[in-house]
């Protein structure tokens, strides 16, 4: 014969009710996804030449693979200057910030700071874990109070210091300039 056992709520524990925390949006807007500006003739032309000589050096060294990734670098710029950026949308919320449709929650963000570049305002956002070590969010002057005033409540307000790659881009570009300002 088997032995029948009868569970009911009522003779169980009663389950603990947690509160949902929901989604707040604190801040959200609309800017360009990057920093954009229409490079010169003259720039073109510096460009080129210089890539002229790199090709040339290359070619005598029969480093092909070098061409093409010198070939392929300049393509790159060369659409990323003519292609004006897309409109996204950008969210600072109670869980973290939502840029261009990802979720970066405030566990995974160090910093913040700000750069101007082109006429652009920037905020740039450090993050804590992998390959990419911060990531950029346009915004106007009035935009850009709103959103520090949130950022500090969440973040220290630092800029990252420089990477020996980022101090030789800097030289490097000091030293050759590709065009006039």
């Amino acid at each position: 014969m088997a032995v029948q056992t009868k569970s009911t709520l009522t003779e169980q524990e009663p389950l603990e009710v947690t509160p949902v925390r929901q989604i707040k949006i604190l801040f959200s807007w609309k800017a360009p996804s990057r920093p954009f500006k229409r490079q010169s003739k003259e720039f073109w032309t510096t460009v080129g030449s210089i890539a002229f000589l790199l090709g040339l050096i290359f070619a005598l060294l029969s480093e092909w693979l070098l061409i093409l990734v010198c070939v392929s670098v300049i393509f790159v710029y060369y659409v990323f200057s003519t292609v004006p950026p897309e409109l996204v949308e950008h969210q600072i919320t109670n869980f973290g910030i939502r840029f261009a449709g990802r979720d970066y929650y405030w566990e995974q963000l160090s910093q913040f700071w700000t750069t101007e570049k082109w006429g652009s305002m920037i905020i740039n956002v450090g993050l804590r874990f992998g390959f990419v070590r911060s990531f950029q969010m346009l915004a106007t002057e009035e935009e850009m109070k709103t959103i520090k005033e949130i950022l500090k409540k969440y973040l220290p307000e630092e800029a990252l210091p420089p990477t020996f790659t980022d101090k030789a881009a800097t030289w490097l570009s000091e030293k050759i300039p590709l065009e006039i300002s």
